[in-house]
């Protein structure tokens, strides 16, 4: 410190004072593009909303260039442009001084969301601003005045800008209410051509592509993100104290001489920190998007995937970009949703940066919410299939039928109707494929108790027709320790019926529960059992195996099981194409 120069720099630019908080949330241009009257009339600057970052891929364009030719990732900012609406015309004059305004004439029509800007508090207003105005330019006397205010315009101003206004009831990721209003230069052309543009677009829209090109390079006006009061380590960037500082490190030790007897505005002090206006020069503009509605505006020439520039899952704190946008290189000023002015550069742009033609290969599309892996939900779901509580797609389980009849969990199975059963798939038996509901725990019987199963089905050595419970398998509820299987047959064999199927005290219950076809029944129960209710049994167990091909069990009644026959030809069907049945 003893030999510190005099010229050594400090810590933080005084360029930037005061650091406070900005007057206006908007940006305001405080210089426009010199002016050329050998160009045709155009608009200066634009209003958008940052929605979000995201990254590309590029082929660089430098002859010379360690990197002419290869490609590039960069970080890009997109911001959201819905077409402006011109409102009102202003004329300068010129004066020692400055600009002096000559006169504003307005449009006749006035949108709501621009009348609010008007009011501090439109809902307690009157909401008669330009009321008087509209009507008075109805008559034949308004109009001539707006006439020869317009020519006054073309007489004596010097310089001629146009009143513009957002429209921010298309952003719907914004709660305002309220359009921002600014004024922008007209350049190009006579004094009197640019009255004449100016009014020619009255209560039309202007849409960016109008006023920016691909391949510029613009201007963002805007005001930071705001932090709040903040240290001076923070604030300025000082260098913190050593450690066995007393009374804190994260100071300025000496904040000046004892004379004079004030402390100088150089001297770094903790205070607002963020919310400041801020100009960034000379961002390149790498695309013009349209509404998302119309095109897949994130697909290039050589990435043909059809997709939106919004990622998935939206822009964290935006949500999805609907309405025109514009790419540009970088980051930008302010937090999402932040109102931004975009302006044509000061400069006379001459390097290769500023020329270099820009050509995109991919537009990252992954979510911004952590670690996106897919591009769009398409992708996402090929990946993982189909899930459990998601509609079937063929293309994505082909094993699987696309009848949501058979398919226990879309509907018509336990999962829907009686709540809690569920299955899991590739559970496998001599290499036959089967369901194995394991994880089921049952819903409702008429207590409201639940019912907890552990089982599995599936084909035995190709064999149709077996469906197999086994003997874990507890019902409690009703008071009673009985077992009421009501369930339907499905599929090829002509449709099963309602079925009150066989007293868990006619099996044997250590093997498990089993569902025949019905020409099996007399062949496992035998005919040597002639009593009537053993035949009310028989007949009952040949309606629940009705049906055959493929009967994957339908929906519930009052118990959370339901068996059904595969593969069986009674029914008046060929039930050899059926799929294995399912024990729940």
């Amino acid at each position: 410190m003893s030999h510190r120069k005099f010229e050594h720099p400090r810590h933080g630019s005084l360029g930037f004072l005061p650091r406070k908080r900005a007057a206006r949330h908007r940006g305001k241009v405080k210089a426009f593009p010199k002016d050329d009257p050998t160009k045709p009339c155009k608009l200066t600057a634009f209003l958008g909303y940052k929605a979000g970052m995201t990254h590309i891929v590029r082929e660089v364009e430098k002859p010379g260039s360690k990197l002419h030719k290869k490609e590039t990732c960069e970080a890009v900012t997109i911001i959201e442009t819905p077409p402006m609406v011109i409102v009102g015309v202003v004329g300068y004059v010129k004066t020692p001084r400055g600009l002096r305004c000559l006169n504003t004439v307005w449009a006749q029509h006035l949108s709501e969301e621009l009348k609010r800007r008007f009011y501090k508090n439109w809902f307690k207003s009157k909401k008669k601003a330009f009321t008087k105005y509209s009507k008075k330019l109805e008559t034949d006397e308004g109009k001539k005045d707006i006439q020869a205010q317009l020519e006054k315009l073309k007489k004596y101003a010097s310089v001629i800008r146009v009143l513009a206004h957002t429209q921010i009831r298309k952003m719907k990721g914004l709660k305002q209410k309220k359009a921002h209003l600014m004024e922008i230069q007209v350049n190009g052309g006579t004094i009197a051509q640019k009255v004449d543009f100016a009014y020619g677009f009255f209560e039309k829209q202007v849409p960016v592509d109008a006023v920016f090109q691909k391949d510029e390079m613009i201007d963002i006006i805007g005001v930071t993100k705001g932090k709040g009061y903040e240290g001076v380590v923070t604030r300025w960037g000082v260098t913190r104290l050593p450690r066995k500082t007393h009374r804190g490190l994260r100071k300025v030790a000496c904040i000046g001489a004892w004379h004079p007897a004030r402390v100088s505005f150089t001297v770094a002090r903790a205070g607002q920190n963020g919310y400041h206006h801020r100009t960034e020069m000379n961002k390149k503009v790498y695309k013009l998007g349209k509404a998302g509605n119309e095109e897949h505006t994130a697909s290039t020439e050589f990435d043909r995937t059809e997709k939106d520039i919004t990622p998935m899952g939206g822009f964290p704190h935006y949500g999805v970009v609907k309405d025109d946008y514009l790419m540009i290189k970088g980051c930008c000023v302010g937090p999402k949703k932040r109102v931004v002015t975009l302006r044509q550069t000061l400069l006379n742009q001459t390097s290769r940066v500023a020329l270099e033609e820009i050509k995109l290969k991919f537009i990252d599309t992954s979510s911004k919410f952590g670690h996106g892996r897919f591009q769009t939900t398409q992708e996402k779901q090929k990946f993982y299939g189909r899930l459990k509580a998601e509609p079937q797609n063929p293309d994505l389980r082909p094993d699987v039928t696309d009848d949501p009849q058979l398919d226990p969990v879309v509907q018509g199975g336990v999962s829907n109707q009686v709540g809690g059963v569920g299955l899991k798939q590739a559970h496998t038996v001599d290499g036959d494929s089967g369901f194995d509901p394991s994880n089921a725990v049952g819903g409702l019987i008429e207590s409201g108790n639940g019912a907890a199963s552990e089982g599995y089905s599936s084909v035995h050595d190709g064999e149709p027709g077996l469906a197999v419970l086994d003997s874990n398998f507890v019902v409690i509820g009703g008071g009673e320790k009985h077992v009421d299987i009501e369930g339907k047959g499905g599929g090829g064999g002509g449709g099963g019926a309602d079925a009150h199927v066989l007293d868990p005290n006619l099996l044997e219950v250590e093997f498990g529960f089993f569902g025949f076809d019905g020409e099996d029944y007399d062949e496992d129960y035998g005919e040597d059992e002639e009593s009537e209710e053993r035949e009310e049994e028989k007949e009952t167990a040949a309606a629940a195996a009705e049906g055959g091909g493929g009967g994957r069990g339908g929906g519930c009644g009052r118990v959370v099981v339901v068996v059904g026959a595969v593969g069986g030809s009674a029914g008046g069907g060929d039930g050899s194409g059926g799929h294995p049945s399912v024990a729940y």
